[in-house]
Formats: structure tokens, sequence, C-alpha cells
């Protein structure tokens, strides 16, 4: 129990540390995305609605943890849940960052079935009301030869 108590006072302790080193501790946003691979020509695709947050560690570096959740067309059954990492430096408006992401697919007919970690890079733009995000998901064992590429637009709460 002593060793929960003093976990918890840390975390505590570094939560209030990174609220302080900037005057806006986190954005939420809501939003939607659209995947498809890198020949660009929509025949497959992927869209979905998500979550995303900003967690400022400084004015211009943000965690920006996320879940999207991602269907075929307009076929529910099975979907993907998505979720991700990213660290990001922001520059005025514009930012850009990278991180790593795991999917799940989860259905009747597959399953569940998970994917190997990936990298992701992101870069977008941000405003007092709405993120603008493009980014490209790639493999580790075959970095940047298959992708998948994408868009979100997501508004800020």
């Amino acid at each position: 129990m002593k060793k929960y108590l003093i976990g918890f006072l840390f975390v505590l302790f570094v939560l209030s540390g990174i609220n302080h080193a900037t005057e806006k501790s986190f954005d939420m946003y809501l939003g939607a995305n659209i995947i498809t691979d890198s020949s660009f020509t929509f025949e497959y695709y992927l869209w979905g609605p998500g979550v995303a947050f900003d967690f400022y560690i400084t004015d211009n570096l943000m965690i920006s943890p996320e879940v999207y959740m991602y269907v075929y067309e307009f076929e529910f059954d099975p979907f993907v849940l998505a979720p991700a990492v990213l660290a990001n430096i922001k520059l005025n408006t514009f930012y850009l960052g990278a991180g790593i992401t795991k999917w799940f697919i989860i259905g009747s007919d597959v399953g569940n079935v998970t994917s190997d970690f990936a990298l992701k890079l992101n870069a977008g733009f941000i405003t007092e009301s709405f993120k603008l995000s493009f980014f490209a998901i790639t493999s580790f064992d075959e970095m940047f030869s298959h992708m998948a590429l994408g868009a979100s637009f997501a508004l800020k709460f």
C-alpha cells in the first residue's frame, strides 16, 4: 500500500510540473479520419471517428495520445481500433511529429487480430477551434515501402 501511495504522489508531482510548464495544460479534439494506401487511388479506404489530446510539455512540445475507430467503406464488421502516441513540435500554427501506433482488428468474421507496432509521421495545422492533420503510417520492418496515407479533421473541445 505504501508503494502505491508513493507512486500516486510521484505521478501527481510530475503532472503538477507539467501543468505549470505552460499556461494551457491540454486540448481535446473530436474528429474524423480517412486513410488509403500509398497509391492514393481511394479504391480501398478506411474512415472513422476518434478522439485526440494534446498535452503541452512546453509551449512548443506536445505529447499527443489518440484513438480512432476505422471501418472499411460502410461495413462496420469488422472494425479497427487504432490507438497512437505521438510527440509533436508546434511552430506557431504548424506542427509536425512522430510516434507509434498499433491496430486492433475486432469483429465476428476475424475474431481479434492485432498489428505490429508501426511508425506514424504527421504534420498539420492547429487553430483555436480545430486541428487539421496529414499523416503516414509505415511498418518498422518495411519502412516506407508500404504506407498508409491519411488526413484528419478535428474540432477542439
